[in-house]
């Protein structure tokens, strides 16, 4: 799996174990409310952070942009089974229900370090493309509640989405944006 891939769904996964009632608003349209600024750049990701208001904690994006196929994009984001070979901390991840392409439920164990110590997440995943723009986006949810906990301490409250823009025409670079 590429490093840049790596690191922006590490920075994810960080994000959403510490304290995901952070994201109040997750759509990737609103990311224009938030003062945005410029964390770490490693790879060609880009990585922000933005102040909350009423947290302590801070909302994650990851921009990249990638010179491959939008099937490939798809291909790795959708692969849950996968997801330990290539996501950084993720022990474990199943889908739990897969209605159709656009929606469904997985169950995701993270293995995180001392002393935040391990989290599992039950996310609904709604993917949705807009031809007229291009635009793909795959908006997560938790549903801590359609899954039994057994070891780890449940994250009860997350938000998130990753957005692909349509790149310009006959070219293959597509702007990936993860939030958190």
């Amino acid at each position: 799996m590429p490093d840049f891939i790596r690191i922006i769904l590490l920075a994810g996964t960080i994000a959403l174990a510490v304290n995901a009632k952070s994201a109040r608003d997750t759509s990737p349209d609103s990311t224009s409310s938030y003062d945005w600024q410029l964390a770490n750049e490693a790879s060609g990701v880009e990585v922000y952070t933005a102040d909350v208001t009423g947290s302590k904690f801070k909302i994650f994006k990851g921009v990249i942009t990638l010179d491959t196929s939008m099937a490939s994009i798809l291909g790795v984001l959708n692969d849950t089974s996968a997801c330990s070979k290539w996501l950084h901390l993720c022990e474990r991840s199943e889908i739990l229900e897969l209605t159709s392409f656009s929606r469904r439920i997985i169950y995701q164990v993270n293995d995180l370090p001392f002393p935040v110590g391990d989290r599992d997440v039950v996310i609904l995943a709604l993917t949705s493309h807009e031809p007229d723009t291009g635009k793909f986006t795959i908006t997560l949810e938790s549903r801590p509640d359609l899954y039994p906990i057994k070891k780890p301490v449940r994250i009860r409250i997350s938000r998130g989405s990753c957005t692909r823009i349509r790149a310009r025409r006959g070219r293959r670079l597509h702007q990936l944006r993860y939030l958190v």
